[in-house]
């Protein structure tokens, strides 16, 4: 394709309706798209600029509501939560701390409460856990 997310991490699951396949490409270059199982885009969104998220390593959790959420952090430092029906953006937070090398994010349910959360490493040693409880 000429347009579309490049260099990307594919991750694939349940984010579709009622459960359906989709994939998400993110963590690449220029956009996040999420395509159905054949190839065909569902969403696209743009990201801030080509390079706000090469190099970074998102992670997907359920969000309390049922449906999906990415997690990615920029390479100015900008956590990202991204709504998987449409790419857009649900919230976001500003670490104020740039990463000085690729950025991973994980996701797991860290504090037994049974609802998934976002866990990032910061360049300063700042340990992050990230996540909704109401939207």
């Amino acid at each position: 394709r000429g347009n579309g997310a490049k260099y990307v991490l594919p991750i694939v699951g349940p984010y579709g309706p009622d459960g359906s396949l989709r994939i998400a490409l993110a963590g690449g270059l220029e956009q996040l798209e999420i395509l159905d199982p054949t190839g065909g885009r569902r969403a696209m969104a743009p990201t801030g600029s080509i390079y706000e998220r090469q190099f970074a390593g998102p992670a997907v959790v359920r969000r309390p509501d049922g449906g999906w959420s990415l997690g990615i952090l920029t390479n100015q430092g900008v956590f990202h939560c991204q709504d998987l029906s449409d790419g857009r953006d649900r919230w976001k937070l500003d670490t104020e701390v740039k990463p000085t090398g690729p950025t991973r994010v994980v996701s797991g349910d860290l504090d037994g409460d049974g609802r998934e959360e976002f866990l990032v490493g910061l360049a300063d040693g700042t340990l992050l856990a990230l996540g909704e409880e109401n939207g």
